[in-house]
């Protein structure tokens, strides 16, 4: 029996980025992949033009449903948009009791379009990343959970840190966004600082952070522990970059 994982987030019109990359991560690694949309956009390689939230009652009709039908062992969270539609997640999260829940928490685009309304950053912090079993931040998300503002290894230790003393709960910042030579992921679980060096690659994609989070929800459905599943996703994403393509006129997909 397939495992299952659901993820609970925003479209992507072009395919690249959202749930559409998170459900092409899960085929791809070999769990049953299942979906709710909190918000849909207007999207493509180039950036975001439009989004359109979901109602608050559909989104809570579209979890209650799946997790009704099948036995969800996993779920990654990405575009959450507002306060009442993270207030709703968590609700019913709490309520269905996943053995796993990965939270990307999805600020801002790469394109530098808001993902998130101002004032639900407070609310994710005190609300979703404790129920979480990792979050997985990038380097702006992490500098606006934190307030501290992170270029190197050592700002994103001590920004890691920092969330966790908020919610008590594994942290891991991504890296391909910090001034290395590698792309150094930096995980704190409370006890000690973790280090995932990876190659950087010099190349320009889109959805790499939506793949590495739904990459480590895919391998902790499958049995793996936390360590491991981030290794594989680490590799996981990164053979997926390496053989991305221009299908459009802006940044690299797969």
């Amino acid at each position: 029996m397939h495992s299952v994982v659901l993820t609970i987030g925003g479209s992507d019109s072009s395919g690249g980025a959202g749930v559409q990359r998170d459900i092409k991560t899960f085929e791809s690694i070999g769990v049953y992949g299942a979906s709710c949309l909190t918000a849909l956009t207007a999207q493509n390689t180039m950036g975001i033009r439009n989004i359109l939230p979901i109602p608050i009652s559909f989104i809570k009709e579209q979890i209650d449903t799946v997790f009704d039908d099948m036995k969800v062992s996993a779920v990654k969270t990405g575009m959450l948009y507002d306060k009442s539609i993270i207030l709703t997640v968590v609700e019913r999260l709490k309520f269905h009791k996943p053995d796993y829940i990965v939270v990307d928490p999805v600020m801002v685009s790469g394109t530098g379009y808001s993902l998130l309304e101002n004032g639900a950053v407070s609310e994710m912090l005190e609300s979703l990343f404790p129920i979480a079993t990792i979050s997985t931040p990038n380097r702006m998300e992490a500098s606006l959970l934190s307030g501290i503002e992170i270029d190197g290894i050592e700002d994103a230790e001590k920004a890691a840190k920092k969330i966790f003393r908020f919610c008590k709960k594994p942290v891991l910042i991504k890296g391909g966004h910090l001034v290395e030579k590698k792309a150094v992921d930096v995980l704190f679980d409370g006890e000690r600082v973790r280090h995932f060096s990876g190659e950087r690659l010099d190349v320009q994609v889109h959805g790499a952070g939506c793949c590495y989070a739904s990459g480590i929800a895919s391998y902790l459905a499958l049995g793996n522990n936390l360590l491991s599943s981030i290794e594989k996703a680490k590799r996981f994403v990164s053979n997926c970059i390496e053989n991305a393509g221009h299908y459009g006129k802006g940044s690299l997909v797969w």
